[in-house]
């Protein structure tokens, strides 16, 4: 004989004293905001997610700088265009030497240039700072004082560019070099924030001269 599940009486509004037998409602637990809980469980696993979450400004605080690449010793790339600053520049002595087929170019402290007048090796040059249209920088290194086309060439290059952006390529048969300005480009070159100076420091770090007992100069004497 099967058991009838017998229903729960009603509560009777109209007699109050009947309702006592009638269970009440079961009443909702309380819960815990989402938030409270998540940030509770990541507290207990070692985390602070609140310190996560950025102010409603956006992006917060957050600022970087970008470091200057290390500048080549060469003359820009002639596929690319390229812009000068008339006080990125200044004549320099430089020693040009290679080994095994690699070439160095050091700098040349005055002081020593003027304890070997001799010295072919060493010679003045004109530094020119250049910048690419991607923030690459170039030193380009031209003949100071140079009546040569090669030269002659170059300065006019280097000069044009204070102005305007240039691509320059070399012509073996005409013996300079050839100049082209783009003249739809109309940005400006973004320069970092540095001196002739500070340029230079970085394109010949770990490559000066400035004593005779440097081990180049020992070299070229023959002492080592």
């Amino acid at each position: 004989m099967s058991k009838r599940a017998i229903a729960s009486p009603e509560p009777d509004d109209n007699n109050p004293e009947l309702n006592a037998n009638v269970p009440d409602e079961a009443s909702p637990s309380p819960t815990t905001p989402v938030d409270e809980v998540a940030t509770h469980s990541a507290k207990q696993g070692g985390y602070d997610w609140e310190s996560m979450i950025l102010p409603d400004d956006g992006a917060g605080d957050i600022r970087t700088t970008e470091v200057p690449g290390v500048p080549r010793l060469k003359r820009p790339p002639n596929t690319q265009f390229f812009r000068t600053r008339k006080e990125l520049s200044g004549v320099i002595y430089t020693l040009d030497t290679e080994y095994d087929g690699e070439r160095t170019v050091y700098l040349v402290a005055p002081n020593v240039a003027a304890q070997l007048p001799d010295e072919s090796a060493i010679k003045p040059k004109r530094a020119v700072t250049c910048i690419t249209r991607a923030g690459g920088l170039y030193i380009w290194l031209i003949s100071s004082g140079g009546t040569d086309t090669w030269t002659q060439s170059a300065n006019k290059a280097t000069d044009l560019a204070q102005s305007k952006w240039v691509r320059a390529t070399s012509s073996r048969s005409l013996g300079e070099y050839r100049c082209v300005t783009a003249e739809a480009i109309q940005e400006e070159p973004k320069w970092p924030e540095e001196t002739f100076l500070q340029t230079l420091s970085r394109a010949f770090d770990g490559r000066v001269i400035d004593t005779l007992n440097h081990s180049i100069i020992k070299q070229l004497k023959g002492l080592e």
